[in-house]
């Protein structure tokens, strides 16, 4: 058996208080197809998805996260994996079947948020007329909107983001790659673990108000920097502003480009990065001055409005009163870290 449990990050459900906004987002900005909807949730999917659908948005009071799924690498891992779950203490639940999958396992990770793990899953339904040339590909592109390939990692805000990557490390097998430490010996502010080669499909950032359960951003991956770069002016040119402008990061080395939806989820697109394939990796320790986020330091902190977590995730800027105070208290937190 692999000692590798999980495969990449394979599909997110995302909470909005207005469903129809954010579905008509996800489809005109980001590009993606909607596959169904059930009830109030609805079933979306990239034009590069091998399964049935990789983001499901669902109708509720506020923004936020609803679920983190991981496919396992096989039946065999799937079981090591909740066995390892339920005895560092956080026992789940089975459930025999839930959308596009089949019996998973749902439990709730040491950061408060809520995970699901399955083997058996269903693939990509893709109309005839929309079938590729290329036979590795399960849909060919199109041009609708950003054109966003693939769900690429999910970033959520953690009281301990050392503890959180340590116990995905120690439980489920995932690699830490990095790590952010103001100063030495602080508190880890940042940290990416992985279950592939990239640099990372699950990221921590330390939640400055010590809530449990919040998310930063779901990121999504186009094939260049230059469709990156026309993404930004495309986005501005649709009136949706800009949490962080088009850069490097120094983790990972990936192009990035953060903003939001109308009611406040926060999306990401990322091009390029490196690739890592060194199994007994050992996490590298960074500052903010070496370039963690921005690789040209020209970023050494976070722009403010990039350090509201999700929920409330504050939909625009220009809501001054309101965004400045929620601004105001990360800014302050951030110093006293």
């Amino acid at each position: 058996m692999s000692n590798r449990l999980l495969a990449p990050l394979a599909q997110v459900e995302l909470l909005t208080p207005d469903l129809d906004v954010s579905v008509e987002f996800a489809q005109e900005m980001l590009g993606l197809d909607v596959v169904e909807q059930v009830g109030e949730s609805v079933y979306l999917r990239c034009w590069g998805d091998h399964y049935l659908y990789s983001l499901a948005l669902t109708q509720a009071p506020q923004p936020g996260l609803g679920r983190a799924a991981w496919r396992a690498e096989g039946q065999e891992q799937m079981a090591e994996a909740v066995r390892r779950i339920e005895a560092s203490g956080r026992p789940g639940e089975w459930t025999e079947s839930s959308h596009g999958v089949g019996r998973s396992y749902r439990f709730t990770g040491p950061a408060g948020h809520q995970h699901e793990i399955f083997w058996d899953v269903e693939r990509a339904r893709v109309p005839e007329a929309e079938k590729s040339t290329y036979p590795e590909r399960p849909q060919r592109r199109h041009g609708r909107g950003l054109g966003v390939r693939l769900m690429d990692h999910l970033t959520v805000t953690a009281p301990d983001v050392q503890a959180a990557a340590t116990w995905a490390n120690q439980t489920m097998g995932s690699r830490v790659m990095a790590a952010v430490e103001p100063a030495q010996g602080a508190p880890w502010v940042f940290a990416v673990t992985t279950n592939n080669e990239t640099s990372h499909d699950w990221g921590l950032i330390q939640d400055f108000d010590g809530q449990s359960g919040r998310m930063h951003h779901l990121a999504f991956w186009v094939e260049s920097s230059h469709e990156l770069m026309q993404g930004a002016k495309f986005l501005i040119e649709h009136g949706h502003d800009i949490d962080q402008a088009p850069g490097q990061h120094g983790i990972g080395e990936q192009n990035y480009l953060y903003f939001r939806d109308p009611v406040g989820l926060r999306y990401e697109l990322n091009a390029g990065g490196v690739r890592n394939y060194v199994p007994d990796w050992e996490p590298v320790i960074w500052t903010p001055e070496q370039g963690s986020n921005n690789a040209y330091r020209t970023e050494i902190e976070m722009p403010p409005v990039s350090l509201v977590a999700i929920p409330p995730g504050v939909a625009r800027r220009g809501q001054a009163k309101e965004a400045e105070k929620v601004l105001e208290t990360a800014m302050d937190a951030l110093a006293r870290s």
